[in-house]
C-alpha cells in the first residue's frame, strides 16, 4: 500500500467502476477549506448510487455536520448538546405564569409552562422570569428537544438570553406572538 489513502479501507482496493484509490481521492479533494454535502459527493464517499445519495440527503436532519478538507489541521469540538438528546417533530408553546397569590413555600414566584397543544402539559417552578432558559434546558433534557417553540418577545427570552442561546445550539425554529393584547 504505496498509496498514502488510508482515510477508508474499502479505497485500497480497485474498483472498476469508481477507478483506483488515487483517482477516487482526486475527485473528493476540493480547494476549498471546507465541503458542502451534495449527493456526488457522498455517493464517491460512501461507495453508493447517486440515487441512494439524493435520498439519504433528503431524508436526514444534517444537524450534526462537522467536516473539513484533508489534511486536518485544527479540531472540531463536538456538539454534545445534540448529539444525546431525543429530536421531537412538534411544536411546542411556552409562556410564563406568575403567581397572584406570592411566593410558594420553596421561594418560587412564577413558573414556565410548556406544551404541545395536544394535552401534554409541563410546568418548571421559578423563583425569578429570568430562570426561564433553565427551564427550557430542563425540559430538553427530560422531553427532548422540540423542532419549533411558539413564544411571545418576552426579554427573558429574547436577544442574548439563556433562553435563546439553548434554542440556537438545538436548532429549534421559534416563532412568535403577534403581539401584546390590553
Amino acid at each position: 500500500m504505496s498509496d498514502s489513502c488510508d482515510v477508508c479501507a474499502c479505497l485500497h482496493e480497485f474498483d472498476p467502476v469508481r477507478g483506483s484509490p488515487t483517482q477516487i481521492m482526486a475527485q473528493i479533494r476540493t480547494s476549498e477549506r471546507h465541503h458542502g454535502i451534495d449527493a456526488r459527493l457522498l455517493s464517491l464517499k460512501w461507495g453508493i448510487g447517486l440515487e441512494k445519495a439524493r435520498d439519504t440527503i433528503k431524508h436526514t436532519t444534517q444537524y450534526n455536520i462537522r467536516s473539513a478538507v484533508l489534511p486536518l489541521t485544527r479540531r472540531y469540538r463536538t456538539d454534545l448538546l445534540s448529539q444525546r438528546l431525543k429530536r421531537l417533530s412538534t411544536r411546542f408553546y411556552t409562556d410564563t405564569m406568575f403567581s397572584k397569590v406570592g411566593t410558594s413555600l420553596r421561594g418560587n414566584t412564577c413558573a414556565q409552562v410548556f406544551t404541545d397543544g395536544n394535552g401534554a402539559v409541563f410546568v418548571y417552578p421559578m423563583k425569578s422570569k429570568s430562570e426561564a432558559g433553565n427551564q427550557l434546558l430542563k425540559l430538553i433534557q427530560q422531553i427532548g428537544v422540540p423542532s419549533e417553540l411558539h413564544r411571545d418577545r418576552a426579554p427573558e427570552m429574547g436577544g442574548d438570553s439563556k433562553f435563546n442561546r439553548i434554542c440556537r445550539e438545538c436548532k429549534t425554529r421559534s416563532t412568535f406572538t403577534c403581539g401584546t393584547s390590553t
